[in-house]
């Protein structure tokens, strides 16, 4: 049956720029030693991806649009649809390192989807001779969807599509299943389109008073504390500018064990709390090496997936933001922790209250044409970003990925990342994911505002070696009286003069 976009889906659509667009992007690492005869070849993987397309249809979807945007678009088949058109090849030179491979990515990410196909592509990347940590001879896979066609969890479903738990793979899916057949004729469209316009504002309005009595006093409370006291503001950075057209992608990994150790140190910390104090602390030496930390803490924006059990496997976007404070005014990593803990509590707490299912659906029912007057309006203010920026000063995105080796073709999935839009105000937004023991913050930024990529990831790792350290001196002062030696952790060579 064909389906028809919601608010939150077509909000993505309206809300790009000439420099910001709302595309995501997929990156999979790959040792081929264990594919057949230990190569996997390009051919190999568009039959691959071809013979799963039946298990989901976004592959093969495109936009229907109504004239002026009276109504939702629709998903519909592409009758000429054609993977190769999707795809491209490329081999990095010598020597094939992390560096030319972050630039390879960078340029394929910010390159704009076509809105009249089916809104993805693909970058088969060889030649990766030189990334530390994988063999010679690895290949990766970036594959960009439009951010209207799915969100964090969807990202992860895709991942489970195409990958399999052993190099043996498993049997191809029937190309014709999951068919959206054609567009309604234009009559039916624009009857519907009637209806919606007529009918939406009354689940606007149901979905308005269940929440608004919660939140509006919330709303009204923030405002008054910002007003009276300018601590209470969002403080202004370098990434609260114009986007230009320019990215740069770098990604941190670590172990979820060390991040268990750390979590456990704190009474009622989550993983997510220990993420949002690696950036805290990344964000404090960052800031202070270039002179601009905030005397008030940043803000962070973090989405929750709202999505019931019998919804888990639906596509597009069904996700409500929560708000918190990220410390970057406090030196001490295990403090920093403590706070976060108190922030991100208070605000799930606030979350909890309202609904986050309640928050979503507000945006989900709007009704079309007021959502399109609504995004004109908020594009002559500069756009989305601008608006977010009120509210936070970067994005923290966190959905947690497989837990258990994949393969593709019979080669091995080392690692896998993602790169995420930014727009006008939020030049910054990190993305972060699990696999296989492994956690990565992925950061994106514009190459204005962050210049020095490698320099923040090495912020991110030596925040993340703080509270290592931290807790390595905690443990020693419990275990002194036994006798235990614990090791040293050493601090990167330029903390001492961020932190200073």
């Amino acid at each position: 049956m064909t389906r028809q976009l919601h608010g939150q889906d077509t909000s993505f659509l309206h809300i790009e720029g000439r420099h910001s667009h709302m595309g995501i992007t997929m990156v999979y690492f790959y040792d081929q030693q264990f594919a057949p005869n230990g190569i996997v070849r390009f051919k190999d993987i568009l039959q691959h991806v071809n013979s799963r397309m039946g298990q989901s249809p976004v592959f093969k979807r495109k936009l229907d649009r109504l004239p002026f945007d009276f109504d939702y678009p629709y998903w519909v088949d592409d009758e000429y649809f054609d993977v190769e058109f999707h795809a491209r090849h490329v081999a990095l030179p010598a020597p094939g390192d992390w560096r030319q491979l972050r630039i390879q990515l960078s340029r394929f990410h910010i390159r704009p989807l076509d809105l009249a196909r089916p809104l993805w592509d693909m970058c088969i990347i060889e030649g990766l001779n030189g990334v530390e940590g994988l063999p010679k001879g690895s290949f990766a896979i970036a594959i960009k969807m439009h951010h209207a066609l799915i969100d964090g969890h969807t990202a992860l479903e895709l991942t489970k599509l195409l990958h399999d738990d052993t190099d043996a793979g498993r049997d191809p899916v029937d190309m014709q299943q999951g068919l959206l057949h054609a567009a309604p004729h234009f009559l039916g469209k624009m009857g519907r389109a009637v209806y919606n316009n007529v009918f939406q504002p009354i689940r606007a309005v149901n979905a308005l008073s269940s929440t608004m009595p919660k939140l509006f006093p919330k709303i009204l409370h923030h405002y008054q504390s910002a007003l009276a006291d300018t601590e209470a503001k969002v403080p202004t950075t370098r990434f609260q500018n114009k986007v230009s057209f320019h990215r740069v992608w770098n990604m941190f990994s670590c172990d979820l064990d060390d991040l268990q150790k750390i979590k456990r140190m704190v009474p009622n910390a989550k993983l997510n709390d220990v993420v949002l104090a690696i950036v805290a602390g990344a964000l404090r030496a960052y800031l202070l090496s270039k002179g601009e930390l905030p005397k008030q803490p940043v803000r962070v924006l973090a989405p929750i997936n709202t999505r019931s059990e019998n919804e888990n496997n639906s596509a597009g976007n069904q996700v409500a933001f929560f708000f918190a404070e990220l410390p970057t005014v406090e030196i001490d990593a295990l403090k920093r922790l403590a706070l976060v803990v108190r922030s991100t509590r208070d605000s799930k707490r606030q979350i909890e209250e309202i609904g986050a299912r309640a928050i979503s659906d507000v945006h989900k029912y709007m009704p079309p044409i007021i959502l399109s007057l609504t995004n004109n309006v908020i594009g002559a203010f500069g756009g989305l970003g601008n608006i977010l920026s009120t509210a936070g000063n970067t994005v923290v995105s966190n959905v947690p990925g497989p837990t258990g080796q994949m393969y593709l073709l019979g080669a091995k999935l080392v690692n896998c990342s993602a790169i995420a839009p930014i727009a006008d105000g939020v030049g910054l937004v990190h993305g972060v994911n699990s696999y296989n023991g492994k956690l990565n913050v992925s950061v994106t930024a514009c190459r204005e505002m962050m210049p020095d990529p490698e320099f923040y990831v090495d912020c991110l790792k030596q925040s993340f070696q703080d509270l290592l350290h931290a807790i390595s001196h905690e443990n020693e002062k419990h275990s002194a009286e036994n006798g235990i030696n614990h090791p040293k952790i050493e601090r990167l060579s330029f903390a001492k003069e961020c932190s200073t």
